[in-house]
């Protein structure tokens, strides 16, 4: 099979670069030649499994891969830690197929760049009923544009079964997709998240299951985060800073709110945490709202002129 052709630029591997220059490199636009899953992994495979990918070979440095549609699996090692060797991983839905993901069979996960479109990433390194925690560890991580919040058809990270956690750690986060947290995932799965810079992202994100705890400030005033009323709970351990937020039906005003005044404005208990969730305006409404201002104190000093 001819690898075929994507238009997701890979991003220099340096996590020390400013978020400017990754978020140019994200959605700047060259052709790669991705190598492509043509099969899904069977539970006795993984990425290293030369067949099921269009060259023939292991996942291996220098190259960027693509799900392609198909299931891939880190390699079978519940406690210990596993590194995706290939230069960047797009995780999606292609050819009519729905079943584009990557289950994490490893304690921690550590990849480069990612890429996820319509499709998803699970923690599934135990049997049902089992309390495993893995860890995935990103050092540039874009939701791709063709992720929506329609049901179905966004990006999403999961537990698969019952006691299978999650904790996501992020360098940079970039993109404009929706990302859903818990989807279709066990109510009782603890999700844990952080990310160090969140400028480049202005897509939205969501918690749909599970209980999330915000393991470091997060500030995303350019995006929207909406939270099931039901089945999901949020530990405040950290500060979240958003344009909008949404609990259920529920928007909350503009202004910074604790667990307990969260708890009582929407009639809940699913908050906890010493932490604090603030809403501000987006960035263009406030620039509209001061152009405005601007432009009224203009009229009125015009008028007192003419007049005095």
């Amino acid at each position: 099979m001819t690898p075929k052709k994507t238009n997701h630029t890979r991003l220099p591997r340096s996590p020390l670069l400013s978020s400017t220059v990754c978020l140019l490199a994200a959605f700047s636009s060259y052709s790669l030649n991705a190598v492509d899953l043509i099969d899904s992994n069977t539970t006795s495979e993984s990425w290293n499994t030369g067949a099921d990918w269009s060259d023939g070979q292991p996942a291996s440095a220098g190259k960027d891969y693509d799900t392609n549609g198909y299931l891939l699996r880190s390699p079978n090692t519940p406690t210990w830690n596993s590194t995706f060797p290939g230069d960047s991983l797009t995780i999606r839905d292609a050819g009519g197929r729905t079943g584009g993901a990557l289950l994490i069979k490893s304690g921690t996960l550590v990849t480069e760049n990612i890429f996820m479109g319509l499709g998803g990433v699970a923690a599934a390194n135990a049997n049902n009923g089992s309390n495993v925690q893995s860890t995935w560890n990103i050092t540039n991580f874009t939701v791709l544009s063709e992720s929506t919040s329609s049901p179905g058809d966004f990006a999403y990270l999961k537990g698969a079964y019952t006691g299978n956690h999650l904790t996501t750690n992020i360098s940079n986060l970039l993109g404009s997709g929706h990302l859903s947290i818990g989807y279709d995932g066990p109510s009782s799965i603890n999700y844990g998240l952080s990310v160090t810079d969140a400028s480049g992202f202005s897509g939205s994100l969501n918690l749909n299951k599970g209980n999330l705890t915000l393991a470091a400030n997060l500030t995303i005033t350019s995006s929207a985060f909406s939270m099931a009323s039901s089945d999901s709970t949020m530990i405040l351990d950290n500060d979240l800073t958003v344009a909008s937020f949404e609990f259920g039906a529920s928007s909350v005003s503009s202004g910074t709110y604790s667990s307990s005044d969260l708890n009582t404005l929407l009639s809940t208990s699913s908050f906890s945490g010493a932490g604090s969730l603030t809403v501000v305006p987006e960035p263009s409404t406030g620039a509209l709202l001061f152009g405005g201002a601007c432009m009224l104190l203009s009229i009125i000093a015009r008028r007192n002129i003419r007049y005095s």
